[in-house]
């Protein structure tokens, strides 16, 4: 019996990833805290998108009772099935789709399994409670806990929305599910999330791949449904959000969202070339008859479809990644242009020369589109996030920018990279631009310094999280505050690594935010590329500060932070919250080992 149970252990601790330190808080405390797992509703199907799946089976485990209804007391798991094929693999642990069932061990000497992902996090991620201003006492290492814990519970919660389990069609992603004040229960097309999790499925955690290829089904029946933006062959894929069970919206909205077709074919290119890359012959096949199918007037091909939509109508006119405004966006484009570069790069591997072609040439004009029209700098160099904010009644000062930059840049890459001059010129542009904006950081270095500071979409917001009149106004946003240290540990990271730190006239004025220097190069082992370094990462260290201090109860990420007592507001359980966070923590897991 014991050996039974030791060698049951062994297999999923090695197909699941390693025991939560049996230190950490919030394991439940008694017996009174913990329920068996009750078997979930089972969920609306997409018309048409892959045979019928079973219904889910609850794994063995105890989970904790949670205090918020929206988490699903049961975890599970079903079997892959290959629309190719209409029938069930289960020949290899990659077949089955393990709804996130991150099990760990609870401490104790019996081994108890618990189910993590339903955990009710407590103390260990922070007290959740508001204060009426900013403080920053924490240690490095309290903090470095728990960036990591917050990341890993991000994400888990990513797979609390994702259908079926979250109650939406299998494979479809909600952004939260609050159904009123504000009602967010919807599928939208920006594939952000699923991003993430393709993130992790890269870096070895192959029983998502089973994620990945529902999400391509429920992605290949969304872009075949009519639409208020219009059908497959006349601009319905900028369609920018449907209803949970894959019907079309058919209120009111901004219309059309041309980002969400690029940043959906930048998620699946990489799983294409995941696939690829592992070369068996199914692989083969789904990738060329499923995911990019040269013919796409022969049946799906769901990565080539976004391409071409991309490809010719990314340049339109359409509203921006906040639904609000119709203009031409730094986003968009930035999204855009990678999609068409990666698109470019997959069509020649798959032997598709005359697409390969008319990506590079799209990606070019888009390239020049953004650096020479001059529709999105200011004159010190920065970006702006529209080509005509006036025509709004903004700046165009935008998280946006650094959003596109972290959706849509590279490594390296001299204008969209994180280290590049004028990215970072955008940092400070943004991160200024809301000082003295936020009662609960009102200290003289945040007001007149150059302290961290909450920040919310653009300064002009009024979106409260509830409804926008002339009397509200906006908050900080979990989002866009955590895209500020995302992208500084990221351009750390690409310093650091590099061994210099070329400062431009563009740039100057944020690294002078750390060392009085001019423009020229720093090379490793010059006291003043330590002392950036350092303070770029304290800097970074900031902003989690904040972010820790105000998020919700248990770690919860709502949408917003009320700018005045702190309190979270708008959304709860936020997907992109999550998301973002998750996306955010991988990057200081990465600048760490770099540093070290």
């Amino acid at each position: 019996m014991v050996g039974s149970f030791w060698i049951a252990f062994t297999w999923w601790r090695r197909f699941l990833g390693a025991s939560m330190d049996s230190t950490e808080s919030g394991w439940p405390s008694s017996s009174s805290d913990c329920v068996e797992p009750q078997a979930a509703k089972q969920p609306p199907r997409l018309a048409g998108a892959t045979p019928s799946i079973p219904a889910p089976t609850p794994r063995v485990g105890v989970v904790r009772r949670s205090r918020y209804p929206t988490i699903l007391a049961t975890s599970t798991a079903y079997p892959r099935q290959d629309p190719l094929q209409g029938k069930l693999d289960s020949s290899s642990p990659t077949s089955w789709l393990y709804d996130d069932l991150d099990v760990r061990k609870a401490g104790n000497p019996a081994g108890v399994f618990w189910a993590s992902r339903h955990l009710c996090p407590t103390g260990f991620l922070g007290s959740g409670i508001p204060q009426s201003s900013i403080t920053h006492a924490h240690t490095d290492d309290d903090l470095r806990n728990w960036i990591t814990h917050e990341a890993q519970f991000g994400h888990r919660k990513i797979f609390d929305q994702l259908g079926p389990v979250a109650g939406a069609a299998e494979g479809l992603v909600i952004a939260a599910p609050s159904t009123q004040h504000p009602d967010y229960f919807y599928t939208w097309t920006r594939a952000i999330v699923t991003g993430s999790i393709m993130d992790r499925l890269a870096g070895g955690e192959n029983e998502l791949e089973a994620s990945l290829r529902l999400y391509a089904y429920s992605q290949a029946s969304l872009q075949k449904t009519c639409n208020p933006s219009g059908c497959p062959a006349n601009g319905g894929l900028g369609e920018p959000k449907f209803n949970v069970d894959g019907t079309p919206f058919l209120g009111s909205w901004g219309r059309p969202q041309r980002d969400g077709p690029a940043l959906r074919a930048i998620t699946l290119i990489r799983f294409a070339n995941y696939l690829l890359d592992r070369g068996t012959d199914a692989d083969r096949t789904f990738v060329s008859r499923f995911l990019y199918n040269q013919d796409t007037t022969s049946g799906n091909s769901v990565i080539k479809n976004d391409l071409e939509y991309t490809s010719h109508l990314c340049f339109d006119v359409s509203f921006d990644l906040w639904e609000e405004k119709p203009d031409m966006h730094f986003f968009t484009l930035v999204v855009c242009r990678k999609a068409l570069l990666n698109g470019a790069a997959l069509a020649t591997r798959l032997g598709d020369s005359g697409a390969a072609a008319w990506y590079s040439q799209q990606f070019n004009v888009m390239t020049s589109r953004i650096l020479d029209s001059g529709m999105f700098h200011f004159d010190d160099g920065s970006y702006r996030a529209y080509a005509n904010p006036g025509n709004h009644n903004r700046k165009g000062i935008d998280s946006a920018v650094l959003l596109a930059i972290l959706a849509g840049g590279a490594s390296g890459d001299p204008h969209f990279g994180p280290a590049a001059p004028a990215v970072l010129a955008s940092v400070k542009v943004y991160v200024d631009a809301f000082r003295g904006k936020y009662s609960i950081a009102n200290s003289t270095g945040q007001v007149n310094g150059t302290d961290p500071v909450p920040t919310g979409r653009y300064p002009e917001d009024k979106w409260d999280g509830y409804e926008t009149t002339d009397d509200t106004l906006g908050n900080p946003w979990y989002i866009c505050t955590v895209a500020v240290p995302h992208l500084i540990d990221w351009a750390v990271a690409e310093f650091q690594s590099a061994g210099n730190i070329t400062i431009t006239d563009v740039s100057l004025p944020f690294f002078r935010q750390f060392e009085s220097v001019g423009a020229g190069v720093l090379t490793r082992g010059d006291p003043k590329f330590a002392t950036i370094i350092a303070g770029m990462q304290n800097w970074s260290n900031g902003f989690y500060a904040i972010l820790r201090q105000f998020q919700g109860p248990g770690g919860v990420l709502y949408e917003q932070f009320n700018k005045n007592t702190g309190e979270p507001q708008g959304a709860p359980n936020l997907t992109w919250s999550f998301a973002a966070f998750a996306n955010a923590g991988r990057a200081r897991h990465n600048l760490e080992a770099v540093m070290n």
